[in-house]
């Protein structure tokens, strides 16, 4: 049986040390994953630059940290967010932004953006290559219940998209 804890270190920077003093206490307590949340509007933990990023984690930490959690039986899942909770990744990129999202989310219909958050999980994918679980939170894009406020979309998407209500 998996049992696991997800900790946010997309908006909460936590050092490999107390990472490390975590992965004990779940090996402590029979859990078997640590699920690491690297993405949030507040924040992404990653730092995929040569120099170093204080309060990001670089891929050698990483690397570091999925080492010592394999040594005492924890599995460590990376956790991406996409197309919504994209605000810290869309400040430097703000031409991927959904217009009408508050900055908040990618513009699905965009190529270049597929491209640029496939390269971004291809990123994460290099660093966690031994990880048999990724997970991909596609929560709080739109609420497709109200497409109207979304014109663009809308426009971008066809006149014919329908959209169900969940009843």
């Amino acid at each position: 049986m998996e049992k696991g804890l997800l900790v946010d270190i997309g908006r909460k920077y936590w050092s490999i040390a107390e990472l490390k003093r975590l992965v004990l206490l779940l090996q402590e307590h029979k859990l078997t994953h640590l699920q690491l949340h690297l993405n949030e509007n507040e924040g992404f933990a990653l730092n995929f630059t040569d120099s170093p990023v204080s309060k990001k984690y670089s891929e050698n930490m990483l690397k570091e940290l999925k080492e010592f959690a394999k040594t005492h039986e924890i599995t460590l899942i990376p956790d991406f967010d996409s197309p919504g909770h994209m605000g810290s990744l869309l400040e430097q990129n703000p031409e991927f932004a959904l217009p009408d999202s508050k900055q908040q989310a990618v513009d699905v219909t965009n190529p270049a953006v597929i491209d640029w958050i496939m390269g971004i999980i291809d990123k994460i994918v290099d660093i966690f290559p031994d990880s048999d679980t990724f997970h991909i939170g596609a929560d709080e894009f739109i609420d497709f219940r109200q497409i109207e406020k979304y014109p663009y979309l809308v426009e971008k998407l066809g006149k014919n998209m329908e959209i169900r209500q969940v009843v």
